[in-house]
């Protein structure tokens, strides 16, 4: 009974374990299945994050090159297939090597660490891009390798962009180093950190010389307060452009420069250093003032000319004027920028075509025009100078002077060389009739008849003598050959023969002398002051009427002899007297024809009384007679 009791008991104990065996059975499974649910998880959350990497992410067994895993990015959308990694991306029949298609499960098998290399991957079509390659080892339970997890990451834009920018600097290097214009590279701290052969050549420092120096060794010391400015501005802005400054060579010799300079700057926007150029701009400034002084000494000469100068383009269009008085006697903007057809007559348009058309072929022309200005006739000269730039015309320089008081004078020397040719002829016809009547008639004639005509021919010799000698006074002063013998003498007795031998042309006139007893001897040329007065009172004759008193006057004033020659005649108006001791004048009254005369007299008393150092003048009113007045200084003086 007690056995059977303790086998019952036994096997209530058995039951009991088993039922706890069950219940942990039980509790194992469902721990099982709770793990493999986890797993079945982490597997599904891996399997989705691996496929929603854009990277290529492989398992490769390292003994077999096989892909034991990989997402849909690895696969290029095709079927593994127990593919390995070579002929999957590489389409080779063999592991990879070399340099170009280095192999990382080589170097982790070898290492049994992390690697990353490039490769060069071809997908199905062929195509191929720059892979950056980065495996990590998987270990079996005895420490080996079994199998390399890998993802691929796509370079191809950052090599190329790699590429771009080590093309870029090779460009920049090339463009520096080659550069004419003076290159440097500047820290922020304004020390040199690079400098071109342009610039060594230039200020003659080797590249060493200068490396880590601070900037003020390049300039001048004139110019380096603003170069420490322009590079506070650069620290602050990063530009600066066309600065002028002046650069010291080594030898000392200076350079003027524009400055222009940029910053290079780091991802942060931090400056790195600039690159500034400097541009040698002393030959051109050199040239400038050259170009200025010769623009200085042309205005000079321009200025000092009383010419007009006009500039016309190659179409005879006015593009520029220069006068040196206000008297343009046309306002600028009437012909400025236009055609000289368009301003002038066509006559003058004419002659003005024929220069363009000589200047055209490397002539310089000259041509005479008038103008109406002013009610008054104008008369010009130009000279047209061609312009040429490497070898084309572009254009021509008139310099206009106005002739109309040269004009003036040719036509008074025309009139007046008419008139000496009359006054000439006259005197000679009347000496060449009276001794051919002599000698043919003689017979015939009586004494008296006879002497007359002598006298006549002797009277007009005399005139023609007297012409003959201001025409030779005259002639002496233009070439400068007029000498005076001069010597102290009394003019009281010159005054009185003077009178005389004026007195055998016209006995009709009245003669007056008024010299004081005490009178101070001049010193003049006798000759010369004979002349002077012959012609005051020769001129009193003439434009005096039959009859009429003549004064002569003399008094002492203030170290001169002041000798007066008045009359009775029709006196001179204002505007007569302004141009009565100018070169060929004669007064023009109708009251005077017939009066002999070749307006000679009044210029060669000027001439002959400056020449002394005295001076000349008239008093006058007309119908009321003229006192010409001139001074000789005294012996004293």
């Amino acid at each position: 009974m007690r056995d059977i009791d303790k086998t019952k008991e036994q096997l209530v104990n058995e039951l009991e374990e088993m039922r706890q065996r069950c219940d942990e059975l039980e509790a194992s499974e469902t721990e099982r299945r709770q793990m493999e649910e986890q797993i079945r998880q982490q597997n599904e959350f891996l399997t989705h994050l691996l496929e929603s990497l854009p990277h290529p992410f492989y398992v490769v067994d390292v003994s077999s090159y096989t892909i034991k895993m990989a997402n849909s990015a690895a696969v290029f959308g095709t079927i593994l297939k127990e593919s390995t990694c070579y002929a999957l991306t590489h389409g080779r029949s063999r592991p990879c090597s070399g340099r170009e298609h280095a192999c990382p499960l080589k170097e982790i098998k070898k290492t049994k660490r992390p690697v990353t290399t490039e490769h060069l991957h071809y997908d199905g079509q062929g195509n191929v891009t720059n892979i950056e390659v980065h495996g990590y080892p998987i270990f079996d339970e005895r420490g080996n390798v079994s199998e390399m997890i890998a993802f691929s990451l796509d370079i191809t834009e950052r090599k190329q962009a790699e590429e771009a920018l080590q093309e870029s600097e090779e460009r920049f290097r090339q463009f520096f180093a080659n550069e004419p214009e003076y290159c440097y590279m500047v820290s922020p701290e304004g020390k040199l950190i690079d400098v071109n052969e342009a610039a060594l050549k230039v200020i003659g420092y080797k590249k060493e010389e200068l490396m880590s120096k601070s900037l003020e060794v390049v300039y001048a010391p004139e110019s380096w307060p603003k170069a420490k400015r322009l590079f506070k501005q650069w620290k602050e802005t990063g530009v600066v452009a066309d600065e002028e400054l002046v650069i010291i060579t080594k030898d000392g010799d200076r350079r003027v420069v524009l400055l222009s300079a940029t910053a290079v700057r780091n991802r942060n926007g931090e400056i790195l250093h600039s690159v500034s150029v400097q541009k040698d701009i002393t030959e051109r400034k050199r040239a400038v003032e050259k170009l200025r002084e010769s623009e200085n000494k042309l205005n000079s000469i321009i200025s000092s000319m009383d010419d007009l100068v006009f500039v016309f383009d190659k179409d005879a269009r006015f593009t520029f004027y220069r006068s040196s008085t206000e008297e343009l006697y046309m306002p600028p903007e009437t012909f400025l920028g236009k055609k000289h057809s368009e301003v002038m007559p066509p006559r003058i348009n004419k002659l003005t075509t024929e220069a363009f058309n000589k200047n055209k072929k490397g002539e310089v022309a000259e041509y005479e025009y008038w103008l109406e200005i002013g009610g008054q006739t104008k008369w010009f000269s130009a000279k047209l100078s061609p312009m040429f730039m490497d070898g084309e015309f572009v254009g021509s320089v008139a310099v206009v002077r106005d002739i109309t008081e040269r004009k003036r004078l040719e036509q008074l020397k025309d009139d007046f060389i008419s008139l000496v040719s009359h006054e000439l002829r006259s005197p000679l016809t009347v000496i060449t009739g009276a001794v051919n009547t002599a000698l043919t008639e003689g017979a015939r004639l009586s004494p008296e008849e006879t002497r007359q005509l002598l006298r006549d021919a002797a009277l007009e010799a005399e005139s023609l003598s007297h012409l003959l000698g201001n025409l030779l006074e005259l002639s002496r002063f233009q070439a400068d050959r007029l000498l005076l013998y001069a010597e102290e003498m009394s003019v009281k007795k010159l005054i009185q023969d003077t009178i005389v031998e004026i007195k055998r042309q016209s006995s009709a006139h009245q003669f007056i002398v008024d010299i004081p007893k005490k009178l101070p001897t001049v010193y003049a040329d006798q000759l010369r002051l004979e002349r002077i007065l012959y012609n005051l009172l020769e001129n009193a004759v003439k434009y005096s009427p039959q009859g009429g008193e003549i004064r002569v006057s003399v008094k002492s004033e203030e170290g001169y002899l002041v000798i007066r020659v008045s009359d009775q005649g029709i006196g001179i108006s204002c505007a007569g007297q302004a141009r009565l001791f100018e070169p060929f004048q004669r007064l023009e009254d109708s009251r005077l024809d017939g009066v002999k005369g070749a307006g000679l007299g009044l210029l060669v008393c000027r001439r002959l009384v400056e020449a002394h150092g005295g001076r000349i003048w008239v008093e006058s009113e007309l119908d009321r007679g003229s006192t010409f007045s001139f001074t000789m200084p005294l012996s004293h003086s």
